[in-house]
């Protein structure tokens, strides 16, 4: 691995870890301080995103509410900036666009104790990234753990 590359060293990224209201998936935390979620919706159009979480991978996934600010952006070609939310008054579990991408931090320590997963469930034609950061060993990416395992 070469020093200055930051998938294995800093991140590990599951680009569709989630698409659609059908097609959802955990991403564990095992190896990872953190994961900020990028959610979009391809086209037009918005889309709510649901935050849950787990003890188990193939486990009940319950909602919950971790999000403390998140970013919005306007567009998906990059002719936008990232625009800040401010620090909520209270913690969200839940976020709907109407349009542009939403992203939003997870920390491993905001999950309930004993979980250690959390997915994001999109409404109806959303998709989810997952940018699994402060990784806790740093390896070469193909020895990297599957987000979802």
């Amino acid at each position: 691995m070469a020093l200055g590359e930051g998938l294995g060293r800093l991140f590990d990224v599951e680009p569709q870890l989630s698409e659609y209201a059908g097609t959802v998936k955990g991403c564990g935390l095992k190896d990872a301080a953190g994961v900020t979620f990028v959610c979009w919706v391809a086209g037009s159009g918005g889309d709510t995103f649901i935050v849950k979480q787990s003890g188990a991978h193939s486990g009940t996934y319950t909602a919950f509410n971790p999000i403390t600010r998140y970013y919005t952006k306007a567009t998906l070609d990059g002719t936008s900036q990232w625009v800040d939310s401010g620090d909520l008054a209270s913690n969200l579990g839940t976020i709907t666009i109407g349009s542009g991408s939403v992203a939003f931090y997870v920390g491993a320590d905001d999950l309930p104790a004993g979980s250690c997963y959390v997915e994001v469930v999109p409404g109806t034609s959303g998709i989810v990234t997952a940018i699994l950061h402060d990784l806790e060993v740093q390896r070469n990416p193909k020895y990297l753990r599957a987000p979802n395992s």
